[in-house]
Order: structure tokens, then C-alpha cells, then sequence
């Protein structure tokens, strides 16, 4: 299983137009139809105004080599051009204990 975990740091107070841009375009529910997606669930932390968090779990890393080219993909960096200033992306290569 692959997990990845981002956040994104959002220009300031464009947050909730990022949410909402998320939203419209349907970028959690379109990536949760790809196979091998085990989850793709975005979320707002407490205390942080400017940042939105992102977590994937993918069955296997062959799994998840299509989704880069995956419209919903390429129009979610689209979005992160217009609302983002920082991303942190964490990928973690996991295997049941």
C-alpha cells in the first residue's frame, strides 16, 4: 500500500476558495474512482486559516502510476497554481504489521 499525505499552504485568504474550487471541479470524488484508490479524503486542520490537507491511500504503487495523467490530475495543478503557494507532500510505502 502506498499512503500519501500533503498539505497545502494556501496564498493568503484563498483557502476557502481553494475548498471550494475542490469541490466544484470534484477532484476528491473522480480520484476515488481510479482504480487501486483506497482513499483520497481532503481536510482542514484546526488553527492553520491558510492550510488544507490531503490524504491517499493507493493498493500498490502500480496502482497509483496512471493517476498523474488523469484529467481530474492535471486540472487539480491547475488549481494549486492559482490558490497555492506551498505544497509538502510525504509518501510512505506501507505493508499490513
Amino acid at each position: 500500500m502506498v499512503i500519501i499525505s500533503v498539505r497545502y499552504r494556501t496564498k493568503p485568504c484563498l483557502r476557502d476558495a481553494f475548498v471550494k474550487a475542490l469541490a466544484n471541479e470534484r477532484i476528491a470524488e473522480r480520484t476515488r474512482t481510479e482504480p487501486g484508490n483506497l482513499a483520497y479524503e481532503f481536510s482542514l486542520p484546526v488553527g492553520e486559516e491558510d492550510t488544507v490537507c490531503l490524504l491517499e491511500r493507493w493498493e500498490s504503487a502500480d496502482a497509483l502510476l496512471p493517476h498523474p495523467q488523469q484529467p481530474h490530475f492535471l486540472r487539480l495543478q491547475e488549481l494549486k497554481a492559482q490558490f497555492v503557494a506551498e505544497t509538502d507532500l510525504q509518501r510512505y510505502n506501507a505493508s499490513p504489521l
